[in-house]
């Protein structure tokens, strides 16, 4: 997976001088409707209204022009941005999730086995509804096991809004597959919140030592919580950290 850093010279320039020009386009956008409005109330002036509808078709024209040049970068610069702040977060640690205590644990909460998942809709005021499944999965590769798991998901048939929650065991968790947990986690989190905040699917992986059973996935925190990221965190947290 690719990793940003928005500190880097070369693309970070770049991106901030895309959102600059955003942010221009929306001024021009708003004065293009304050000449408009102009317009409206020096119609009786010979040269008022003329003027200001010109004003106001040129400010438009180059509003649209620069946030469609400029759209792409902004989004890079946002990315970037939230990749920068997820980097430094320390992973959230789960003490025992072995996986007769997680299965029981989601069982008692209302779960119910359906395939090779653990499944239970809930009615969520700010997502209508979500469909939380969890899995519980051994490998000895995180990253190409999860992008595997994750593809068959998306196959599956599925209505509205759903969130996986997948668990990967590993025989001993080392400096990669914890790295490989945070990247994860980010590209989700950005995809998410700052990409794509209408996607109807979320994947919220936890990686497990099959030894210690001690879990460890990137907690989104308390901000973006009408994402489904967010929704799927705080049940993992509610239903096994404890």
């Amino acid at each position: 997976m690719k990793k940003y850093n928005i500190d880097e010279k070369t693309e970070g320039k770049e991106y901030k001088i895309g959102r600059s020009l955003f942010a221009l386009s929306i001024v021009l956008g708003v004065l293009g409707i304050i000449l408009l409005i102009v317009g409206i109330f020096v119609q009786n002036t010979k040269y008022g209204t003329p003027l200001a509808v010109i004003g106001a078709i040129f400010s438009m024209t180059i509003s649209f022009f620069l946030m469609y040049k400029s759209y792409s970068d902004m989004m890079a610069y946002e990315s970037l941005k939230m990749e920068k702040e997820y980097e430094k977060q320390e992973l959230y640690r789960l003490n025992s999730v072995c996986k007769y205590e997680v299965k029981s644990k989601l069982l008692n909460a209302g779960f119910y086995e359906k395939n090779e998942y653990l499944k239970k809709k809930k009615f969520s005021y700010l997502k209508d509804s979500i469909t939380y499944y969890f899995r519980m999965v051994d490998t000895n590769k995180v990253f190409g096991s999860v992008e595997r798991y994750i593809k068959e998901f998306e196959l599956m048939e599925r209505e509205g809004n759903s969130c996986l929650c997948l668990f990967v065991y590993v025989d001993h968790i080392t400096e990669e597959s914890l790295d490989d947990a945070k990247e994860l986690g980010k590209a989700d989190i950005v995809y998410e919140t700052v990409i794509n905040p209408f996607t109807q699917d979320s994947y919220v992986i936890v990686v497990v030592d099959r030894k210690t059973n001690e879990g460890y996935f990137l907690d989104i925190g308390k901000k973006h919580k009408s994402s489904l990221y967010s929704h799927g965190c705080k049940w993992i947290k509610r239903i096994l950290d404890n």
